[in-house]
């Protein structure tokens, strides 16, 4: 599957952050080891969408790393200012409102959490998160979707046209298994930013994502 015409190609890691991530003393530096470990889109996200907070960290990471695949959570106007992409959540603004503001080029993707989700329209999208797939501390009591949800999800968006992300407890060790059920790429949180290494955790999940995509090819 490919983005749209003129648009950037979309990474098969996504690395989410937290705002607990993006308050830490050496944040911009654990950013850019992670930028560096290779194909990774890094998703800048704060619970409350803090807008300064975001904006500042951006605009360094761009400074920094310009040709990097970075994202904004939500904050399309943010986005905007420094020349990055969009995650954007299920109750957020849709794609066709989002894309006018964002512009052509950058990447644009959406969490969704169901397949009627995709009836809303996909043209405008790049990639949908779907998830979560395992349990995972960020989601206590509820229940995870599995492998066998995110193959009927991946199958549904096939149809549509857009690359599927998959998300939600999905350690390095478990990357072969959601590229197995279709799964485009995947993101992770904890799996990098509990590491004490995360540029190290990352580059773990590109070589298992080599590996599973290798595997499917061939």
């Amino acid at each position: 599957m490919s983005p749209a015409q003129g648009r950037a190609l979309v990474p098969r890691l996504h690395v989410v952050t937290s705002r607990e991530v993006l308050v830490r003393k050496e944040v911009r530096t654990l950013l850019l080891a992670v930028l560096d470990a290779g194909e990774v889109a890094l998703h800048l996200r704060a619970h409350g969408n803090n807008g300064r907070l975001l904006l500042e960290l951006a605009r360094g990471v761009r400074a920094d790393r310009p040709r990097g695949s970075l994202l904004v959570n939500d904050r399309v106007d943010v986005a905007r200012i420094v020349g990055a992409g969009v995650h954007l959540p299920e109750a957020g603004l849709t794609p066709a409102q989002a894309r006018p503001i964002l512009g052509s080029g950058p990447l644009l993707g959406r969490s969704l959490h169901t397949e009627t989700g995709l009836d809303e329209g996909t043209r405008d999208l790049d990639y949908v998160f779907y998830g979560h797939v395992f349990e995972t501390r960020s989601k206590p009591g509820v229940p995870p979707r599995g492998i066998a949800g995110l193959a009927s999800f991946v199958r549904r968006a096939a149809s549509a046209g857009v690359p599927v992300v998959a998300i939600g407890g999905i350690g390095a060790d478990r990357v072969r298994e959601v590229l197995d059920a279709g799964a485009y790429g995947v993101a992770a949180m904890s799996g990098i930013w509990d590491e004490p290494d995360p540029g190290g955790a990352a580059a773990a999940y590109l070589m298992e994502i080599a590996k599973g995509v290798e595997c499917n090819c061939s």
